[in-house]
């Protein structure tokens, strides 16, 4: 979308509707841009400081770039923890196959969004564990509040074992595979600390679907 737009406003500057192509505004624009879950960076107190990422990734294709934009743009070394959850209309199994090779996995959650198509998270979380992946067993998670709590611990446990210990709480927690499951946790923060958001932001809106529903 960001490329698209970017193209549209160049060739508008070369027909001359524009009255100039400014490269280094659209290239601020572009660094200033936000976008409600959609890799969304945040550093609850919950996690004690260590990273959560927030994403309405809800299909294959869409972990995958998940998946990938994290290789690319997430510590390679550190620790990660998985929150995840998605509706029963989709295909869950593949999409716990691809997220099981995440690298330096050390927690996964399940969740449940609450919307009536989700997946119960004692569902996901059997299913995940019977996939026979390997790496850490998933629990499950009643609320998105549990949910952090139990991410927490796991990184906690993670720096435990490492050697040297770090000196603070590192590494990353990715919630996604659902739009509700995104929602659902940016409420759950909005309510814990309501100063990660803007003020305008929607999730004070108090709406039961943000319009980011696909």
């Amino acid at each position: 979308n960001a490329a698209l737009a970017s193209a549209m406003l160049g060739e508008l500057a070369s027909r001359g509707a524009l009255a100039a192509d400014d490269a280094a505004a659209r290239h601020a624009a572009l660094r200033a841009a936000r976008w409600p879950a959609r890799f969304e960076s945040l550093r609850p107190v919950a996690l004690g400081g260590a990273e959560l990422v927030v994403d309405v990734a809800h299909n294959e294709p869409a972990v995958g770039a998940l998946l990938s934009a994290a290789a690319a743009l997430l510590p390679a070394a550190a620790p990660r923890v998985l929150i995840f959850g998605a509706n029963s209309d989709k295909d869950v199994a593949k999409m716990l196959a691809m997220v099981s090779a995440t690298p330096h996995l050390v927690g996964a959650v399940a969740v449940c969004s609450g919307h009536p198509k989700a997946m119960k998270a004692e569902e996901i979380s059997t299913l995940a564990n019977g996939g026979g992946g390997g790496g850490p067993a998933w629990t499950a998670a009643a609320t998105m509040e549990e949910a952090l709590t139990q991410a927490a611990a796991a990184l906690r446990q993670a720096a435990a074992a490492a050697d040297p210990p770090p000196q603070k709480q590192m590494g990353t927690v990715l919630c996604f595979g659902s739009v509700f499951v995104a929602a659902a946790m940016r409420e759950a923060l909005a309510k814990l600390e309501p100063a990660l958001f803007d003020e305008d932001d929607w999730v004070f809106e108090g709406a039961k679907e943000p319009p980011l529903v696909m």
